[in-house]
């Protein structure tokens, strides 16, 4: 049997993001350089279907197998996968590619009737009957998605509840930046001569890079200003200037892609001061879509979104089979209450393994295969992805990609460039690792160069 995995050259490693963002520096309108949900989703399938085909085409057998992996065991030199119907695969190599689990923020509602734990749940959104007071506890983008998704199934009235009240400000274009004052180098050698990078040393560092572009560094500061005023002020300033080409957000860009490395060299005493300084930045360098930055102000204009900040708890009301939220007031002693029919977790990513729907993690650490992290997801190699013990040796040969099981060691998970970039990263360590010349009938430069020229854009 022949076996391969598909991986494309170097060059094309970002295509997949290109194709989602399509920021070129042209004049087009603003409106037509995002594609939707489903035109991206479309893309990604075909693209796949593509592969698939490949794969027959190079007689290497593909098995697509549905069912839920209960189990993965050492066993000889490879690993005993085994699926929640009993049935059991062998593999020399596991890769990991389950994403995100919701936060599970809120775990004494997850059993009460009327609580949507998964915001990623489109079914059970639109199943949501019209008329119903609904809250969603968070303000992100994923909260924006479900107030999207609501008012498309015709509801009139949504809140967004959270405790900064702050909504992403939309993103302006952006132009490839090239850093020339931060490198990796220079940080390996910042942590190795001062045991450890400190928020300082980035901060200076950060400014430094920023003022090689002319008011860059005066403009990021406005934009900060602007994201943290309420939403309808954010969101009406930010989305004026997004037909602009802005410096500042394309080195901001250039800088978060370096942030893994950067949390792998923090001192430990400075990981929660950098934590937080990063949660305040988010809403800038994870900016809204343009065209959808409109939509949610149209419905702010209109009262079919409601954004309300000093969310404090949500609490179930058995007797009146409905949900309070509290909101700090003036009076610090004094709570505000809101009731809600329905109320939908939008507050983040999962992190916590214990916490984790998937069936195989708890066998995992069990088995010393997984060691969780102390900020969240298992030890990894920020780099291949390959699983390590706290130490930061490596322990097996299972990689994972960027997802819940990652956030511990990127820091940084969210958004399909991330997994784009994290999937090719693995796939070049495995390929180190093995010899196509005889585990193939055809030789991997022939294979690849194939792949290159009939997938093009897959990733």
């Amino acid at each position: 049997m022949n076996s391969a995995t598909i991986v494309l050259g170097t060059d094309q490693n970002n295509a997949l993001l290109t194709s989602i963002e399509k920021l070129q520096a042209d004049r087009n309108p603003i409106s037509t350089l995002y594609q939707s949900r489903k035109e991206i989703g479309d893309r990604i399938h075909q693209d796949f279907l593509r592969v698939v085909q490949r794969f027959a085409d190079l007689e290497i057998e593909f098995h697509p197998i549905e069912a839920r992996v209960a189990s993965i065991d050492k066993q000889g030199i490879g690993y005993a996968v085994e699926t929640n119907d009993g049935s059991e695969i062998f593999a020399d190599i596991v890769v990991l590619a389950t994403g995100h689990f919701p936060s599970q923020n809120f775990p004494d509602l997850i059993d009460c009737d009327g609580f949507i734990e998964s915001a990623w749940d489109w079914e059970r959104l639109q199943s949501i009957p019209v008329g119903k007071r609904v809250g969603l506890l968070g303000m992100g983008p994923t909260a924006v998605d479900a107030a999207l998704v609501l008012s498309e199934h015709g509801h009139k009235e949504v809140h967004a509840l959270s405790r900064t009240g702050l909504m992403q400000y939309p993103r302006p274009r952006h132009s490839s930046a090239t850093l020339s004052v931060i490198s990796e180098d220079l940080l390996r050698s910042l942590a190795d001569a001062f045991g450890g990078l400190t928020v300082d040393m980035l901060i200076a560092l950060a400014a430094a890079e920023f003022n090689k572009y002319p008011g860059s560094w005066g403009r990021i500061q406005q934009a900060f200003i602007d994201s943290s005023k309420p939403p309808v002020q954010s969101l009406r300033r930010g989305y004026a200037r997004s037909d602009d080409i802005e410096d500042w957000f394309s080195v901001l860009i250039a800088l978060e892609r370096l942030v893994p490395l950067v949390w792998s060299l923090l001192r430990e005493s400075h990981r929660k001061k950098f934590a937080k300084l990063f949660r305040s930045v988010s809403n800038l360098a994870y900016g809204m879509a343009p065209p959808q930055a409109l939509r949610v102000l149209e419905m702010l204009d209109e009262g079919r979104l409601t954004t309300r900040g000093g969310l404090r708890n949500v609490r179930f009301d058995e007797t009146n089979s409905c949900f309070l939220a509290e909101f700090a007031t003036v009076k610090k002693s004094k709570l505000d209450v809101e009731r809600f029919d329905v109320v939908i977790d939008c507050s983040g990513l999962g992190r916590d393994l214990s916490r984790a729907p998937w069936l195989f993690v708890e066998p995992m650490i069990q088995n010393g295969l997984l060691y969780p992290a102390e900020y969240g997801g298992a030890h990894v190699d920020f780099r291949s992805g390959q699983v390590t013990d706290k130490a930061g040796r490596a322990i097996a040969e299972i990689y994972c990609l960027a997802g819940s099981l990652t956030i511990g060691s990127h820091f940084v998970t969210n958004g399909l460039s991330k997994v784009a970039r994290t999937a090719h990263q693995s796939a070049m360590k495995i390929h180190e690792k093995m010899d196509f010349l005889t585990a193939t009938t055809r030789p991997w430069s022939e294979i690849k160069a194939v792949i290159n020229e009939e997938v093009g854009e897959a990733t």
